[in-house]
């Protein structure tokens, strides 16, 4: 594989719509001994939580480590080229990419829906999506 390795990373799709496609960017920082880091498990899904809250023995489940110092980085794709979500953009990109869904859209260009709330953006999007395949 060819490429700067310094400008590598393990990223996790999150939806594409008709012009934009949504990432997950995952920056690991593990330098030193670690003494300073904290490391969290969580279950890596919804189902994965509700299959816990009922049998928290369950052995099937899913745990993601996730350490205080990793990010995980909203990404998008226009063109072949990668570019950060940001607090500052997010409302042009995600009403541009979310237009086929007007309420969604809306709510976002309308200032309804907060950065915060990007992940259930995109879930909602996802809904959207699924429900016209549906159909």
């Amino acid at each position: 594989m060819k490429g700067d390795e310094s400008k590598r990373y393990f990223a996790k799709p999150i939806v594409a719509s008709k012009v934009t496609s949504f990432y997950y960017k995952f920056k690991f920082n593990h330098w030193g001994d670690g003494s300073d880091m904290h490391t969290s498990y969580v279950p890596t899904t919804a189902s994965s939580i509700a299959q816990h809250n009922q049998n928290p023995g369950n052995p099937t489940i899913t745990w993601t480590a996730f350490h205080s110092k990793d990010m995980v980085i909203p990404m998008y794709s226009e063109n072949g080229t990668t570019y950060e979500l940001t607090k500052s953009n997010f409302k042009d990109i995600l009403g541009k990419a979310f237009a086929d869904d007007t309420d969604l859209a809306n709510q976002i260009n309308g200032g309804d829906l907060k950065f915060k709330y990007l992940s259930d953006m995109f879930s909602i999007y996802k809904d959207f999506l699924d429900s016209k395949k549906s159909k």
